[in-house]
C-alpha cells in the first residue's frame, strides 16, 4: 500500500456477526464496501462527516481493512498492558497524501471507540520513515523525539517495543481513540507510511 496504515488492536475477536455489523456500519458512510478475495474489505469513504472528517477533502478515497494472522502478536512486548490483544486488524490507504492520513487518523478512532480497541500507529508518531539515508544515530534518536512530541498530548498513547525481523529491538506507539482525536489536532499531526 502507498498509504499510510494504522491497526485497530482488539481484546475480543471479532466475530462473522462483529464483522457483519462493521461493514454494515460503513455502508452508512462509504460507498461501496466490497469483500475482497482472500478475507477483508475494500471501502471508500464518500461523507467523512459521520467520522468527524467533514472538513476533510477527498472523499471516495479507498481504504482496505483485513485481520492479520494471529501470531503477529508474538515480536510485541505487551507488558505493560492489563491483557494482550488477540486480535489485529490491518486499515491501510490505497492512496499517499495529507487527505489520506487525515482519513485513516478519524477512521481508526471511529472504529476503536465501536470496537472497544486501541490503536496500533505502525511505528512512532512524528517520526519520517521515509527520510532517505536514516543511519543508527537518526534511528537510535526517533524514541526520544517521539515522546517529547507526544508527551502533552490527550488521552493515552504507548511506546511499545517489538524485535524488528533483523533482530534489532524498535518502537511503535499504540494508542487509545482520545490520544488518536488529540493527535488529529495537532500541527504536526501525521500517520505513520
Amino acid at each position: 500500500m502507498p498509504g499510510p496504515a494504522a491497526s485497530l488492536l482488539l481484546f475480543e475477536p471479532l466475530t462473522g456477526t462483529g464483522w457483519d455489523a462493521t461493514a454494515s456500519w460503513l455502508g452508512t458512510f462509504c460507498r461501496p464496501v466490497e469483500p475482497v478475495a482472500g478475507g477483508g474489505l475494500d471501502l471508500w469513504i464518500e461523507d467523512a462527516t459521520p467520522i468527524g472528517a467533514g472538513d476533510v477533502r477527498g472523499g471516495g478515497k479507498p481504504f482496505h481493512m483485513a485481520e492479520e494472522s494471529e501470531d503477529v502478536f508474538a515480536e510485541y512486548d505487551f507488558g505493560g498492558f492489563e491483557r494482550p490483544p488477540v486480535q489485529e486488524i490491518v486499515v491501510s490507504a490505497y492512496v499517499a497524501g495529507c487527505d489520506s492520513h487525515r482519513l485513516l487518523g478519524h477512521l481508526t478512532a471511529s472504529l476503536a471507540r465501536r470496537l472497544g480497541a486501541l490503536i496500533g500507529c505502525n511505528g512512532l508518531l512524528g517520526h519520517r520513515y521515509d527520510a532517505h539515508g536514516e543511519g543508527p544515530e537518526q534511528e537510535a534518536a526517533a524514541p526520544a523525539a517521539a515522546r517529547a512530541l507526544v508527551g502533552g498530548i490527550g488521552g493515552v498513547v504507548h511506546e511499545v517495543p517489538y524485535t524488528s525481523g533483523d533482530g534489532v529491538v524498535r518502537y511503535t506507539h499504540v494508542c487509545d481513540a482520545a490520544f488518536m482525536e488529540s493527535w488529529l489536532r495537532h500541527p504536526e499531526f501525521r500517520m505513520v507510511r
